[in-house]
């Protein structure tokens, strides 16, 4: 049976009534119309989900009682971030959505120096607020226990700073650049070189692509440039084409992952 759900801003693992408030409590009232006595499933984006039951409405928002624990083992094993050169907010508003429901658990905008776009301090605080609610919302849509982190960053030379911060120091680490001048290398020969990564970060550039400045920087942070094949892609296309493609071959998108004897294209 399924439930109506919401994402609660707060641990909910040791508490035994919740109180929902806010833009939850009001979604709770107003769009999904809950009632005294009715089962929803709360969900706080740390790993936690419980089943339950309504028991108070009123000004200071909904109560709810826990009632049983609800058990999901449905993230990947593949610890994927991706960052992403800022776009159009509606493009930006796509890639969250459908990163979310790939299974990737960090986003990290960032401005490159061809980005068309570009974000002050309160623009930032206000989109930030949107992308948490996107987020959110695909969280709840995709059933996901764990809600990716975002985390924005004012230029190339402070995401490459930021790479170690996110654990990836060692060899089961892979760096991965979508570039356009790339001509060899695709991910299908990235997986047999390095067919055991169980953290991956993939970097979307900006419509105009990286300027060789940046590109420069970039190998030598230890990334390898791949091509995304012959076509010209949107940035929504070809941050997508990437994550799905490495959710297939390190990922859980394949039964057969992160065996070096397998080969996708035969599986």
């Amino acid at each position: 049976m399924t439930h109506k759900s919401i994402l609660h801003d707060e641990a909910i693992a040791n508490k035994d009534e919740i109180l929902v408030k806010g833009s939850a409590a009001h979604r709770l009232a107003s769009v999904l119309r809950v009632r005294h006595g009715e089962q929803i499933e709360v969900r706080d984006g740390l790993g936690s989900a419980w089943l339950g039951e309504v028991i108070e409405q009123g000004r200071n928002g909904i109560s709810v009682r826990k009632l049983r624990h609800q058990s999901r083992s449905n993230e990947s094993p593949l610890a994927l971030t991706l960052a992403l050169a800022y776009s159009r907010s509606d493009r930006m508003d796509l890639v969250l959505r459908q990163a979310t429901e790939l299974g990737v658990a960090r986003v990290v905008p960032f401005r490159a120096a061809r980005s068309q776009y570009g974000l002050q301090d309160q623009q930032l605080k206000q989109k930030m607020l949107r992308w948490r609610r996107v987020l959110g919302e695909a969280l709840r849509q995709s059933g996901r226990m764990n809600l990716p982190s975002i985390e924005p960053l004012p230029d190339v030379p402070a995401l490459l700073a930021r790479v170690p911060e996110w654990g990836c120091v060692d060899a089961d680490c892979l760096r991965i650049l979508a570039w356009e001048e790339e001509r060899r290398q695709e991910l299908l020969s990235l997986w047999k070189e390095h067919p055991h990564s169980t953290k991956v970060i993939v970097v979307v550039g900006p419509e105009g692509g990286f300027s060789p400045a940046e590109a420069e920087l970039f190998f030598a942070a230890d990334f390898f440039s791949v091509t995304l094949g012959p076509r010209t892609l949107r940035l929504e296309t070809a941050a997508m084409a990437l994550l799905s493609v490495c959710q297939l071959l390190w990922g859980d998108l394949a039964r057969q992952r992160n065996d070096p004897g397998v080969d996708p294209e035969n599986a």
